[in-house]
């Protein structure tokens, strides 16, 4: 694993990187060391850091326990600034020789998102999203529109470790976010699923699970 640097954070080919936006830990300590804050300072801005993973085989990520989804070749982001009042956001990696008895065989590498330009704005057709429904699944739906996604833990609401909700950007300042499952069923925007909406690429859609 090599240091993180400032954004923008490129990723090599056939490396795995993990971005994880945090407080800015105090007197300059590495953030596993630090002392558990009990609220977030009001003055302190969260900051994004980034490492590069050397992944020759495919590997599972899991985020604080529960599973997420299996990663080669791409990109993790989780937001840990909405963890809770000293809470720790753990997020594991599981290299071949770390699958528990019983773990699925890893996705395809098909190369289906290739193509797709993160720079160019594009449409995409919402997907279904319930509330409470594991995160593998929405994942699943999310990657089929070649979604690039981030995960954020947020507390109470359902069951742990499932997903409380998903917004996905839209492109424009009118209507910056599609949240699924809609809070509104009859939302004048129209966001529905199954509508049809611009997205905006250089956001990542978040996966809210709930702690």
């Amino acid at each position: 694993m090599t240091g993180g640097r400032a954004y923008p954070f490129d990723r090599p080919p056939g490396k795995l990187l993990v971005v994880l936006r945090h407080w800015p830990s105090p007197s300059g300590q590495r953030a596993a060391r630090d002392a558990v804050r009990l609220l977030p300072p009001p003055d302190d801005v969260a900051i994004e850091s980034a490492y590069l993973v050397d992944t020759g085989d495919w590997a599972p990520a899991e985020l604080d326990g529960h599973p997420l989804r299996w990663l080669r070749r791409d990109t993790i982001r989780v937001d840990a600034t909405k963890a809770g009042a000293g809470r720790r956001t753990h997020l594991t990696l599981s290299g071949p020789r770390g699958r528990r008895p019983g773990q699925v065989t890893p996705p395809p590498d098909d190369g289906a998102c290739e193509g797709v330009d993160p720079a160019v704005n594009r449409y995409v057709v919402l997907p279904e999203v319930e509330s409470g429904a594991a995160v593998p699944e929405v994942l699943a739906r999310l990657r089929e529109r070649c979604l690039d996604v981030q995960y954020v833990f947020m507390p109470g609401g359902g069951h742990r470790g499932t997903v409380r909700s998903v917004g996905i950007p839209i492109a424009g300042h009118t209507a910056p976010v599609a949240e699924l499952p809609p809070t509104d069923p009859n939302p004048a925007q129209g966001h529905l699923p199954g509508d049809k909406v611009l997205t905006d690429p250089s956001r990542p859609a978040t996966v809210m699970v709930i702690r």
